[in-house]
């Protein structure tokens, strides 16, 4: 905990993640922390590994399925775009179950292992506590993210596929990621319980997941009802209704989360430390 207690001008309040001070950058130090505990082990590399054998077998299991059955009418775009629409589920699946674990117990973990309070006690704002733990889990589930892009890109390989759909099918994976991390990170601070957050995290995405689905087909529905759709944009009317609409919801519910989770913090770190001069919180 020594590196967290720097001076008001090291940690400056106004920055979230860091700023650069002459040629050097400082960083925000739980960032830092919780990226050295995330990567120090083995088992952030063992969940790495994990995933990357699910997705190449997902990827496999689409081509030779596909290839055997002569592709719906020959080997070529529809193996490139069932290959991608595959391979982005399962990470999407993936993320979803991994990205409340990142971070449910981020908050609860420090009250159990009583540190909590030793975190409040430094110059850190409640904005740059929960900015360097959401931080220190986006930057895994990016890395998880970024480690399937080979086998995603193999659409290419076969054709039909355009970069715009890999790179919408990514930053789909990226927003329920998001979406899951900010809510294992609220519960955590809202419960205080590891086990209760992870529980309520994903009971809460399972309704958010119900919400975006429908209104993702409802925003295709409407485009189709009004003609819009025709069978040369049918693809992508498709994936611009799922993606936009299906990642706006996810990505205003994460701001409005942290927002929460951030104030909560800022609430009881006034608590703790009681008014102090010249320090924000």
């Amino acid at each position: 905990m020594g590196h967290l207690a720097g001076g008001r001008d090291r940690v400056p309040v106004l920055s979230i993640f860091g700023r650069s001070q002459g040629r050097r950058r400082d960083w925000n130090p739980v960032l830092v922390r919780e990226l050295r505990q995330r990567f120090r082990g083995a088992r952030a590399f063992l969940v790495l590994t994990a995933m990357l054998v699910v997705v190449a077998a997902v990827g496999g299991t689409t081509v030779a399925g596909l290839s055997s059955r002569g592709g719906f009418g020959g080997v070529g775009a529809d193996v490139g775009s069932t290959l991608v629409i595959a391979v982005g589920s399962a990470q999407r699946l993936l993320v979803w179950l991994l990205a409340p674990a990142l971070t449910a117990t981020s908050i609860s973990g420090e009250m159990e292992r009583r540190s909590w309070d030793l975190l409040l006690a430094t110059p850190l704002s409640g904005y740059r506590i929960v900015a360097g733990k959401l931080g220190s889990a986006m930057a895994f589930v990016a890395l998880l993210l970024f480690a399937g892009l080979p086998v995603m890109s193999l659409g290419f390989v076969f054709g039909g596929v355009a970069p715009w759909r890999i790179a919408l099918t990514w930053f789909d994976a990226f927003a329920t990621g998001l979406s899951g991390a900010t809510l294992g990170l609220f519960f955590s601070m809202l419960t205080r319980s590891s086990s209760r957050a992870l529980v309520a995290s994903y009971l809460t995405l399972l309704i958010v997941g119900s919400v975006r689905s429908c209104g993702s087909m409802l925003v295709i529905g409407v485009l189709s009802a009004f003609g819009t759709l025709q069978s040369a944009n049918m693809d992508l009317y498709q994936t611009l209704g799922v993606s936009l609409f299906g990642n706006l919801l996810p990505l205003g519910i994460s701001f409005g989360l942290f927002l929460a989770t951030a104030n909560m913090v800022r609430s009881t770190r006034s608590a703790v430390r009681g008014p102090v001069g010249g320090v924000g919180a």
